[in-house]
């Protein structure tokens, strides 16, 4: 026991000698960072020379998720960039018209997907010097090697997903011309830009970091997350719903509600001159239709966005909880949105029963859930009410998950 105390200062002297050193928050812009050198023979004399700051540690350096206070911050700007994707994009897709060419520079929202884009394309990259962790025989390790950082992004889907999200970002910039392609065509390409949405798998990734540093109530964050969906997905089949009529508008039920009329002239000349004298009612949107050889026909004037949105939102909210009213239907000829209309039907059908199996699991869990659950609750008010500092609590943390996640496992492979 004497050796044991004796060798205690000489342990922990030898393992603060063999631990990398790291760089500081003011050389690499992160609170905690891990360099990788080349490792020289101990008979070497020569002096190695070492690069410049800059690219030392853009190059050798990776991002530890569980101390990076640089990190947090980027979190909540990626959050608002998600949540900005979630909800603006599908109102955009389904109910705005972009602006001209000429004018989308000056446009608000144009500008505001621009800087979501570049904000995009800095978290992909910070994404290949982001720390990952692995389960090993000996719990959880967390691997920081530069390279082996980088391949790991580069195999994972999570890089694929990221680059769909950026790419669509194209059909923004290159724009379409509406007077010489076909509107349903131009439609079509808009609606491709919805692939934004996969962005927002990134949301497990930032809960994954949230966890390990925040303290969090299992039971207020699973009825949260259970209105957020209901919201969320009572928002996207009012787009989806609404975007699928723009097809076809005066075949819907925009047509059928007359939120769409027939509108124009057959002159294009004429046609194009009523947009601006006064023809199209103010808040209305207006179309001169598919025009050629100076004719031109299928104009419409649509109501404005946010009353087809609130009409839709109603529709969606309905079927979402089985009501079904009768009184917004699909076309009795529109095949393409009586479609629709059954997978919308049957898609809030599983949300609704999934909600209700969450609310019951509330009630019912599994005594390894709710053991874990109870200790991390406990563990979060504990250190929260000592005041203790964010690094201990994270590493807490971690502690807890790594020593019960393997009991987890091995109790879900008995009942197996």
């Amino acid at each position: 026991m004497m050796l044991k105390q004796q060798g205690g200062p000489l342990v922990a002297k030898a393992a603060e000698v063999a631990r990398p050193k790291s760089p500081s928050f003011g050389e690499c812009g992160a609170s905690r960072t891990t360099e990788y050198s080349v490792d020289v023979q101990s008979n070497a004399r020569k002096e190695i020379r070492r690069p410049n700051r800059l690219w030392r540690c853009l190059v050798y350096t990776t991002i530890d998720p569980r101390s990076s206070t640089m990190l947090a911050y980027w979190d909540a700007a990626t959050t608002c960039s998600l949540i900005f994707t979630a909800i603006v994009t599908p109102v955009e897709v389904a109910f705005l018209t972009p602006p001209p060419q000429e004018l989308r520079w000056e446009n608000t929202l144009f500008l505001i997907n621009r800087a979501v884009d570049c904000i995009f394309i800095i978290d992909m990259l910070i994404q290949f010097r982001m720390a990952y962790q692995v389960d090993t025989i000996h719990g959880v390790q967390w691997i920081q090697h530069p390279i082996k950082v980088a391949r790991h992004y580069l195999s994972s889907y999570w890089f694929w997903v990221d680059v769909a999200s950026i790419l669509t970002s194209v059909i923004d910039l290159v724009g379409e011309d509406d007077k010489s392609a076909d509107l349903k065509v131009i439609r079509v390409v808009r609606a491709l830009r919805l692939v934004k949405l996969v962005k927002l798998f990134r949301v497990s990734r930032i809960f994954k970091r949230w966890e390990m540093r925040m303290s969090i109530n299992y039971a207020n964050l699973t009825l949260f997350v259970v209105m957020l969906m209901v919201c969320l997905a009572c928002h996207w089949c009012a787009c989806v719903w609404g975007l699928q009529a723009t097809f076809y508008p005066l075949d819907s039920w925009m047509g059928a509600k007359e939120h769409c009329i027939e509108w124009g002239h057959s002159n294009q000349t004429v046609a194009i001159a009523m947009l601006t004298d006064g023809s199209c009612a103010p808040d209305w949107r207006c179309e001169v239709g598919a025009c050629a050889n100076g004719q031109c026909s299928g104009g419409i004037a649509c109501s404005s966005w946010d009353q087809l949105y609130l009409y839709s939102l109603y529709f969606s909210v309905m079927t979402m909880v089985s009501i079904g009213y009768g009184d917004i239907t699909a076309g009795p000829f529109n095949q393409v949105e009586q479609l629709v209309a059954v997978f919308l039907m049957l898609l809030t059908c599983m949300i609704w029963s999934y909600l209700v199996g969450v609310f019951c699991s509330l009630a019912i869990e599994s005594p390894q859930v709710q053991a874990f659950r109870t200790s991390m609750t406990q563990l979060n008010s504990f250190m929260l009410e000592h005041q203790v500092t964010p690094s201990k609590r994270s590493a807490m943390d971690c502690i807890l998950i790594a020593y019960v996640t393997p009991s987890k496992r091995s109790a879900s492979n008995g009942t197996e």
